[in-house]
């Protein structure tokens, strides 16, 4: 096992003294960081929404496009890698102990639905010149 992460949400006193860590952005990963592996978990993705409100194509970057960066390099170089994605919490909001959100689960929409003032600046407003 070993890590690759930029240890901007991550510690590296969460993990054990001899698993190795690359300290590094995902879309700076290459051929060199995937080639050995057989299996990839990816949960390296900004999960704040208020943040990604805000900071918008910064979110993008950070989840999309380096996701897509990550997924690119496999396919080029390790297409045989089993990648497991992480999904973050807020799919399924407080989930009562002991209950286990497993494929079955139900889902919520914790944050999409509530509006902001950065959701209700971006919102497009009909003008006397647009059509609907």
């Amino acid at each position: 096992m070993a890590v690759i992460d930029d240890l901007s949400a991550g510690r590296k006193e969460n993990l054990s003294p001899n698993t190795p860590l690359t300290v590094k952005l995902i879309n700076e990963i290459d051929k060199s960081d995937i080639e050995d592996f057989d299996i990839i978990i990816h949960c390296a993705v900004r999960t704040s929404t208020f943040l990604s409100v805000d900071y918008p194509e910064e979110d993008f970057q950070r989840n999309a496009q380096s996701t897509f960066h990550l997924l690119e390099t496999l396919r080029k170089h390790n297409d045989n890698t089993l990648i497991i994605y992480i999904s973050s919490r807020s799919v399924h909001g407080n989930i009562p102990e002991p209950e286990i959100a497993d494929e079955n689960y139900p889902t919520t929409q914790t944050h999409s639905t509530t509006p902001t003032k950065s959701t209700e600046r971006c919102s497009a407003k009909p003008t006397a010149n647009s059509t609907t």
